[in-house]
């Protein structure tokens, strides 16, 4: 990437989830703090990530003062988590030493933390969402709202050399936090129960940390599994866990809060060169195109239909995983988001 006409001091708050208070950071947090600063950085800025915690106050307002950007990545996403009692007298701070804020926002909290969620949109510079969805939401509180896509390592995540295979067993896949899709990875059983009576697949489900619950659910007669490794699997990792995948698996419940969700699992597997099945819901509507780099599905019917389409035709997985990677470098790599990113920072601190 071309070097910046400034060099900016940015500070980003990360998200203080379960994960990351177990020493792991977020996916989002990932995502959208620790790749995008990394880019940033290379490029000239001056990049610092924190985290926002009571016992750290002194050393925030510390590290607030040293920067000309603040961007606080949004705020816990269960209602039963717990936000840090500093965000908002830290937010205000960094407006009263005259910052430039920026809230970052992947998931639709205003759902769960309503007020403070409007709270942030409002002050804020700059608002910058993963999806439409969360930009009509925030456009109505703020002018300033940009989408700032999460986007994929495509590096990282890179087609394998091997073509996808003509016969033998197909690999369907489904990866992220499993307790906390349950509800729409479930649908998929009655789908894989109809497909195991005709075809050799194996299901293959990362992310359920040995959640024994979730691995009975699957169970059915001539379905084969497989759920991976017991522990949580690091960000760096997971395209060697999903190279062999043949197609993935991105099923949504119409829900507003999914309607909110920034697509990341569908794209990583297009970023691999993988068909992807999903849901018509929320962004999955603006990344995939029926038929033409993926395949939406509304119905049981209409998921087994198209998945039994892609497992007695090789060419045509090929097809759709190529132009599903396309897309991906085109509009979601992380080049060109960071770059995306560098360019409204610098405009909003000239």
């Amino acid at each position: 990437m071309n070097k910046p006409d400034q060099s900016l001091r940015i500070l980003f708050f990360g998200n203080t989830g379960v994960l990351h208070r177990k020493g792991k950071p977020t996916p989002s947090t990932t995502i959208r703090v620790d790749n995008i600063s990394r880019k940033l950085a290379g490029i000239g800025h001056k990049c610092r990530i924190d985290y926002i915690k009571t016992g750290k106050l002194q050393q925030n307002k510390e590290e607030i003062l040293n920067s000309d950007v603040v961007v606080f990545h949004r705020i816990q996403a269960s209602a039963r988590t717990w936000v840090e009692a500093s965000l908002v007298p830290l937010y205000i701070l960094a407006k009263a030493y005259g910052k430039k804020i920026v809230f970052d926002l992947d998931d639709a909290v205003f759902l769960t933390f309503p007020v403070i969620c409007e709270f942030c949109v409002k002050l804020a510079d700059a608002v910058f969402v993963g999806s439409h969805f969360l930009l009509s939401y925030a456009k109505k509180l703020n002018p300033n709202a940009f989408l700032i896509p999460s986007a994929v390592d495509t590096e990282a995540f890179r087609p394998s050399e091997k073509r996808v295979r003509n016969s033998g067993q197909i690999i369907l896949g489904w990866h992220g936090s499993a307790a906390g899709h349950f509800r729409n990875i479930k649908s998929l059983k009655p789908i894989l129960k109809e497909l195991s009576r005709k075809h050799n697949v194996t299901f293959t489900l990362l992310g359920t940390e040995g959640n024994r619950a979730i691995q009975e659910f699957f169970t059915a007669p001539n379905l084969s599994l497989n759920f991976g490794p017991t522990s949580w699997i690091r960000y760096d990792q997971l395209p060697s866990y999903l190279k062999d995948v043949d197609i993935g698996m991105s099923p949504l419940v119409d829900s507003l809060w999914n309607r909110g969700k920034c697509a990341m699992k569908a794209i990583e597997y297009m970023s691999l060169g993988k068909p992807v099945v999903a849901s018509p819901v929320g962004e999955h509507n603006f990344i995939i195109k029926d038929r033409v780099n993926g395949f939406l599905a509304q119905s049981n019917e209409d998921w087994l239909s198209k998945i039994e389409e892609l497992v007695e035709n090789a060419d045509l997985r090929y097809r759709i995983g190529a132009r599903a990677r396309n897309t991906v470098t085109m509009s979601f790599s992380l080049d060109k988001v960071a770059r995306k990113v560098s360019a409204l920072l610098q405009d909003m601190c000239s």
